[in-house]
């Protein structure tokens, strides 16, 4: 019966995209070129075609290069189809943006690009001086135009490149007679882009010399420049072979070629010294600071790396720059660097400081929606001091409320129609290291200390009132700019059930593992984070991100206790202060792919493993340490904790959904998605995964995780999804068909609206 539905929708969803297809079809002959001009033409794209006498070396590349250089771009498409010129088409003359007719044409729609639009010589000249550039210099580009598909209205442009061999270098020399250069340059000769033998290339040659202005402006050579470097290349030794000889370009001023040092450093906080003309001046270590009485002087002067006589070296102007930037107290950041009038060869460096205004008060109010029929409003409040003790220590507080009704026509299913939930917290953020040696870590990133108290009060109207205590110190750094670091020697929770519903005892009682989970319990250990992800303005097509975690509780006083002779005995775990304390350790790893085929076009892809283990004094992991799967962020074809452990099915859908959660969690995610409009994209993914026990659990049948039979119980769906993008967030609607879970499942498409990409 299952296998007829899926077949009979499959060829529904045929039968319909025929007469899909067939009419976009229509409306691209009709309106793709039916409002041209008698004697206008459709530019539909250009073909490379490389004739050649012999086989030659970085043919496909050249070619690919040569295609992606091509202009003007063609009209978009989607599924072949130019749609955003069909809608500047259809909206007819609407010449304003205002209107409805108006706000589509411009915003949706794109005008269409003529033969008359492409300057056929230029880029023509253009691709020739691409293959100079590349080491094929006696290569010459001839144009065709051509009719596409006998369609009178639409042409294409043929680019025949006549390629010859590339011409290769044979020898490099150095023709710079500084001998302080020359020096700094034959030390560093190892980490050259520039080989004998190399294919001529230009684009490596303008590598080259800012390979070594890099390396002379690290060295104090502040207004050197890679233009004053200069290649003379020998092309008639014959044999497609060219010499290269570098040199220094005649004329440039001594001054430019020399190294310079640091005269004096002043930071100035122009807010106080606007008011105060003749304020006091305080000096550490050769640097000035005039700051007033707002912000401490040897707090601030860590962030600047520069100190009187000093080589002057961009790594350290620009870590100085970041760092006060980034430490959150200043709005405005200026560096303002000049010769000193009286030492040769010197610098005077100004660091112009304008502060945010120290207390800030923030209001968000939201809107929450979950795949499980859950929705409602929330709404937080924030206090944040940025200068707390006057070293930019950030000293923020946080209320936050929701509340969330149930939604939906089957209210049987919930006892309760709503839950709400109360949380604050307090957090101490210090841009700096304490009781940790600094020196041991990188010094071009800003380290914090932090400190965190959080509470919480979880009202689950149909189950329990509950309250959670957290403190949290600990360490974030950056080790590289992709690589990020948090480690919280000391992570302590206490959880607290105040009040139980009839339905929930009856629930505990029967299945003691979950009233272990429930109980009131610390959580007493550290976790460590560790996340890697190229940041958004690396140009790479194709990136990864990792990030995982290790968290372990319990296991230092579980080891006090057997030193003081305390052991645990069969149903009367060790306490903390008459509360249990719960003993685990718990590790996640999540790795994710991104690869943008195209300018619009990004395939993405997430591989997550989570297992939680529950040791010595505990029997199961604390509820809020299990994972659940579904919703949202998960495999969006299922709602929220309606899934696993394993192929565990429960009829009782209120009991199902306390169960449904586990210690082991696995799950892989792929996404296309496809950016059609400047903040418009679509989406179409596929998404398998479930969560188990690690130990077996006899009133959940089948929910123990075995190597043998895991892959038997992934549940399977797929779906599309429109997203709205902005520049501060992503709003996402996905709908999720299920295909396959190990038990029993409705059909029905799952609709999840969501703030933020899933992953």
């Amino acid at each position: 019966m299952i296998r007829y539905t899926c077949d009979k929708q499959l060829n529904m969803h045929r039968v319909c995209l025929f007469p899909i297809l067939l009419c976009l079809t229509v409306l691209y002959s009709c309106l793709g070129t039916k409002k041209l001009g008698p004697d206008e033409l459709l530019y539909s794209g250009s073909i490379i075609k490389i004739h050649k006498d012999t086989v030659i070396e970085g043919q496909r590349q050249i070619a690919s290069l040569l295609h992606d250089n091509v202009y003007p771009e063609v009209n978009s498409k989607i599924l072949g189809i130019p749609v955003k010129l069909i809608v500047f088409n259809t909206m007819g003359k609407a010449q304003q943006r205002n209107g409805i007719r108006g706000y589509l044409k411009y915003n949706y729609g794109e005008p269409p690009v003529l033969m008359e639009d492409v300057p056929v010589d230029e880029v023509r000249e253009y691709l020739e001086d691409l293959l100079k550039a590349n080491g094929y210099l006696n290569s010459h580009i001839t144009t065709e135009i051509t009719v596409v598909h006998s369609d009178k209205k639409r042409r294409k442009i043929i680019y025949h490149c006549y390629l010859n061999p590339p011409y290769h270098i044979l020898n490099i020399t150095n023709g710079i007679k500084d001998t302080a250069i020359l020096k700094l340059m034959l030390l560093n000769a190892s980490k050259t882009v520039l080989n004998a033998n190399d294919r001529y290339n230009l684009a490596k040659l303008k590598e080259e010399r800012e390979r070594i202005d890099h390396l002379l402006k690290q060295n104090g050579y502040f207004y050197f420049s890679p233009e004053y470097l200069i290649y003379k290349a020998d092309s008639t030794i014959g044999k497609r072979k060219i010499n290269l000889n570098l040199q220094v370009k005649p004329d440039i001023e001594p001054a430019n070629l020399r190294p310079w040092h640091v005269n004096s450093v002043l930071l100035v906080n122009n807010t106080f010294t606007d008011s105060v003309p003749d304020a006091d001046k305080v000096t550490i270590k050769g640097v000035d600071l005039v700051l007033g009485k707002t912000f401490r002087p040897k707090a601030i002067r860590q962030f600047v790396l520069f100190e009187k006589d000093d080589l002057f070296t961009y790594q350290k102007y620009n870590l100085s720059n970041k760092n006060l930037s980034s430490i959150g107290a200043f709005k405005y950041t200026n560096m303002d660097i000049s010769p000193d009038s009286l030492v040769q060869n010197t610098l005077n460096i100004v660091v112009s400081l304008v502060p945010y205004e120290q207390r800030n008060f923030k209001a968000e109010a939201d809107i929450i929606s979950k795949s499980n029929h859950f929705a409602g409003p929330g709404l937080g409040i924030s206090h944040t001091n940025r200068n707390l003790f006057g070293g930019a220590e950030q000293f923020t507080i946080k209320l936050n409320g929701s509340l969330e009704g149930y939604f939906y026509h089957d209210t049987s299913k919930y006892l309760g129609n709503y839950n709400y939930e109360l949380e604050s917290s307090a957090e101490l953020t210090i841009p700096r290291f304490l009781m940790i040696r600094a020196s041991k870590f990188s010094q071009q990133y800003i380290p914090h200390t932090h400190f965190k108290i959080n509470a919480r009060y979880i009202n689950q109207m149909q189950f329990y009132r509950m309250t959670f205590f957290r403190f949290n110190y600990g360490y974030q750094w950056n080790e590289t700019e992709s690589k990020h670091h948090e480690l919280n020697p000391a992570d302590i929770s206490f959880q607290h059930l105040l009040k139980n519903t009839m339905l929930f005892d009856t629930l505990l009682s029967k299945n003691p593992l979950l009233k272990q989970s429930y109980a009131d319990q610390f959580m007493v250990g550290g976790s460590y984070f560790y996340k890697y992800s190229l940041p958004e303005s690396n140009p790479k097509r194709f990136k990864t991100a990792f990030t995982g975690s290790l968290e372990i509780s319990g296991n230092l006083l579980y080891g006090a206790n057997l030193l003081l002779g305390s052991r645990r005995t069969e149903g009367m775990p060790l306490k903390l202060f008459g509360a249990v304390f719960s003993q685990f350790i718990k590790t996640t790893i999540d790795y994710r792919m991104y690869y943008k085929t195209s300018n619009s076009n990004t395939f993405v892809s997430r591989m997550l493993i989570g297992v939680g283990m529950p040791l010595g004094n505990s029997s199961v992991l604390p509820d809020i340490k299990q994972y659940y799967a579904g919703g949202a962020n998960s495999i969006r074809a299922f709602q929220i904790r309606t899934l696993g452990p394993g192929g565990y099915g429960e009829d009782n859908k209120i009991q199902g959904f306390l169960n449904r959660t586990g210690d082991v969690r696995l799950e892989a995610n792929i996404e296309n998605r496809y950016r059609f409009a400047k903040r418009f994209e679509l989406a179409l993914f596929l998404d398998a995964g479930n969560i188990w026990l690690v130990e077996n659990d006899p009133l959940r049948p089948l929910s123990q995780f075995k190597i043998n039979q895991f892959y038997r119980q992934l549940a399977v769906g797929w779906g599309y999804g429109l997203r709205y993008l902005n520049d501060l967030f992503v709003i996402r609607l996905d709908v999720g068909n299920p295909i396959y879970s190990p038990i029993a499942f409705s059909r029905k498409p799952i609709l999840n609206l969501a703030v933020g990409y899933p992953f």
